[in-house]
C-alpha cells in the first residue's frame, strides 16, 4: 500500500547531548563527536552509573514561554517544547496563519519520574523510627509536596503545553511505546493529515535515561560498562558490548501534507515515504524480536512503493545491548544489503522515547545534505556483522533512507523517508 497523500517535514529542532539546534547535532553527528560524559547530577556513592550523554548548556529559558510555566514542566517537557520551537521556526510555519482546528500535536513520551530529592523530605517525615509508615504519607504529603508535583510528571503534558501555546485545537495524542514512541507518534501524524483532520502536526518525541531515577530503575536492558576513554562507552555493534549508555534530549519534526507546504512556499527537507509497525513475542530470555524488525522495515519500504535494494542509508537503533543489537545487525544485512548504516546512539547514549525522533531527523539530514554521519566507536565493530557500517562520514546519493526502532519487549517500528 502506497501512501494515498504525501506528508513532508518542513522543520526540525534537536536537543541533544551533543547539541541544541538542528547545526550544532548535524556537525557533531558528522564530525563523530561523543555526547558521553560524566553526570553532573549522580556521585558513587548514589550508583555506579556516574555517565551518560547528559545535555550541555542547554537553557530552557530560551525557548520556553511563558516562563512561568517552567516550574510545571519537567526536565522532558522542557526539552520537548524547546524542540518544537526551534522546529516551528525553521519550518516557517505560521500557527496565527493557519486556522487552529487544522493544527495537532502528537507526541512520543514515556514514564516520567520524579527527582528523589523532591519527595524525600515527606518520605523520612513518614519514616520517624527508621520504617516507612503509609498512614503518616498523605498528612505530609499535603504539607509539603508542590500541589501541582504531579503536571510536571504526566507523559501528556508536553503535547499540551505546546498545544497551548500555539493555540492548537487539532487532534492532541501522546502515545507511550517504550523505545517506539517517538516513531508510533510519526506513524499517527501520517495517519493524522492523511485522513483530513490536521494540514499541520508537530511530532516530537521527548525521553531520558539519566535521571536518577530511571538510572535507579534500569528495566530490562542492562547498563554498559565505564570504558577509557569515557567517550568510547557506548558502543553500538561493538564485539565488546554489555549495555546501552543512557542519554537524554527530545527532537521535533512539523509534518504537513504538501498540498499544504506548496501553498504556504515552505521549503521541504524530506518526505515520508512509508512506515509499518509490527509486534512480535521475544524468545523466552531473550529480548526484542528479530521477526518484528524484519516485518517492519520490509512493510515501510513496500508502503514506500520502493524495493530494499534502493534504501541507500538505514539509521539503526543499535545501543551497545548485546541482544538487540544482534538483532538490528541480522536484520539490516539481510534485508538493506545496499545501505550504509549508522547509529547515533553511539553519539548520544539511549534517550529513552525521545530517540526516536531524533534518528528520524538524522535520516532526513543525511538525505538532505547527501551524507551519512559515521557511527561513534564503529572501529570496534564486531567482525561477523555483514553490515556496511559508516566509520567515517560518508558521502552518499541515496534518494531513500529507513530508520527503525524496536523494543526489547518485541515492538518495532520502521518510516522511510525519500529526499526531495
Amino acid at each position: 500500500m502506497v501512501l494515498r497523500k504525501d506528508v513532508v517535514i518542513t522543520g526540525i529542532g534537536v536537543v541533544s547531548p551533543i547539541g541544541t539546534g538542528v547545526d550544532r547535532f548535524w556537525s557533531s553527528l558528522v564530525e563523530g563527536r561523543s555526547g558521553i560524559r560524566e553526570l553532573t547530577h549522580v556521585t558513587p556513592e548514589m550508583l555506579p552509573y556516574t555517565y551518560g550523554g547528559q545535555l550541555n548548556g542547554f537553557d530552557p529559558k530560551a525557548y520556553v514561554r511563558p516562563r512561568k510555566t517552567l516550574k510545571v514542566m519537567s526536565r522532558e517537557l522542557q526539552t520537548a517544547f524547546s524542540a518544537c520551537v526551534m522546529a516551528t521556526q525553521q519550518s516557517g510555519f505560521d500557527a496565527a496563519g493557519t486556522p487552529k482546528e487544522r493544527i495537532g500535536t502528537v507526541f512520543g513520551s514515556e514514564m516520567l519520574y520524579g527527582e528523589p530529592e523532591e519527595i524525600q523530605p515527606t518520605v523520612a517525615r513518614s519514616s520517624p523510627d527508621g520504617r516507612f509508615q503509609p498512614e503518616l504519607w498523605g498528612q505530609s504529603a499535603m504539607k509539603e509536596i508542590f500541589p501541582l508535583w504531579m503536571l510536571k510528571y504526566l507523559p501528556n503534558m508536553a503535547a499540551c503545553h505546546y498545544g497551548i501555546a500555539i493555540g492548537a485545537l487539532g487532534p492532541n495524542n501522546t502515545i507511550v511505546m517504550g523505545d517506539t514512541s517517538g516513531l508510533s507518534a510519526v506513524a499517527e501524524s501520517i495517519s493524522v493529515i492523511q485522513r483530513g483532520a490536521a494540514d499541520v502536526v508537530v511530532t516530537c518525541s521527548t525521553g531520558t535515561r539519566v535521571s536518577l531515577t530511571r538510572l535507579l530503575y534500569q528495566g530490562s536492558v542492562p547498563y554498559g560498562s565505564r570504558r577509557d576513554p569515557l567517550e568510547s562507552s557506548s558502543r553500538p555493534f561493538a564485539s565488546e558490548r554489555d549495555g546501552l549508555i543512557g542519554g537524554e534530549g527530545a527532537a521535533a519534526v512539523i509534518l504537513e501534507s504538501r498540498e499544504h507546504a506548496e501553498r504556504r512556499g515552505a521549503n521541504v527537507i524530506a518526505t515520508v515515504a512509508g512506515y509499518s509497525c509490527n509486534y512480535g513475542a521475544p524468545a523466552p530470555g531473550e529480548r526484542g524480536s528479530a521477526a518484528a524488525l524484519t516485518q517492519a522495515i520490509q512493510y515501510a519500504i513496500e508502503r514506500a512503493g520502493a524495493t530494499p535494494e534502493e534504501i541507500g542509508i538505514a539509521i539503526s537503533h543499535a545501543m551497545g545491548d548485546p541482544m538487540l543489537d544482534k538483532i538490528d545487525a541480522q536484520v539490516h544485512s539481510s534485508i538493506v544489503p545496499n545501505a550504509i548504516v549508522t547509529a547515533p546512539k553511539g553519539a548520544t547514549g539511549h534517550t529513552g522515547a525521545g530517540c526516536g525522533v531524533m534518528e528520524m531527523c538524522t535520516a532526513a539530514l543525511a538525505l538532505k545534505h547527501g551524507v551519512v554521519p559515521p557511527t561513534v566507536n564503529a572501529d570496534l565493530k564486531e567482525p561477523q556483522y555483514g553490515i556496511d557500517l559508516a566509520a567515517t562520514a560518508r558521502p552518499t546519493d541515496a534518494t531513500l533512507a529507513v530508520q527503525s526502532n524496536h523494543s526489547a519487549t518485541g515492538n518495532a517500528i520502521a518510516v522511510v523517508l525519500r529526499k526531495d
